[in-house]
């Protein structure tokens, strides 16, 4: 009697869906989808896809609508993209902006060049012409109130840093 009864199968925690990323979907259409971060999106139409199902990109990428932006794509090159990669791209770009800032304010200090030298327009026009990151140097004024202090205070910790290690040597003969 027991051969004819069905043995229930747990599957326990596998799940029905597949184990694909969003990197791996994009990997396998590399023409049409692309990944940003954990969401799969598709490159025409601009639209996020769930990337569980294989069927469903299938579908997405058989439907008129996605053919007719696949179509038009050759027009306009348009990526969406999501707010967190936006805001790490803009994080980013600010933090190489404080970078460069800092070192354009330690520069100045350590030749002795006044910071409104940095608003003389022959400088402006040199930054303009021959530097990569050109509008990445602030004017005279917000150097002076937002990275000189930072640059004083760093001055400073490093001459007292040397000044205690000067006088512990002589201590020490």
């Amino acid at each position: 009697m027991d051969t004819f009864v069905k043995s229930k199968h747990v599957s326990g925690s596998k799940s029905h869906l597949g184990n694909k990323t969003a990197a791996d979907r994009a990997w396998e259409y590399p023409r049409h989808l692309y990944e940003d971060g954990v969401k799969l999106l598709c490159r025409p139409c601009n639209v996020v896809i769930a990337h569980q199902r294989k069927s469903m990109i299938d579908d997405h990428l058989k439907c008129n609508s996605h053919l007719r932006n696949l179509a038009k794509e050759i027009e306009t090159a348009v990526r969406q993209t999501t707010l967190t990669s936006s805001f790490q791209r803009s994080t980013e770009s600010r933090q190489d902006h404080a970078a460069i800032c800092h070192a354009w304010v330690k520069m100045y200090s350590k030749a002795n060049i006044p910071l409104e030298k940095s608003d003389n327009p022959a400088v402006k026009d040199f930054l303009l012409t021959q530097v990569r990151n050109r509008g990445a140097i602030s004017c005279a004024d917000r150097l002076r109130r937002a990275y000189l202090p930072d640059y004083y205070a760093s001055e400073k910790q490093r001459l007292k840093e040397t000044q205690t290690s000067s006088c512990n040597c002589r201590r020490n003969v």
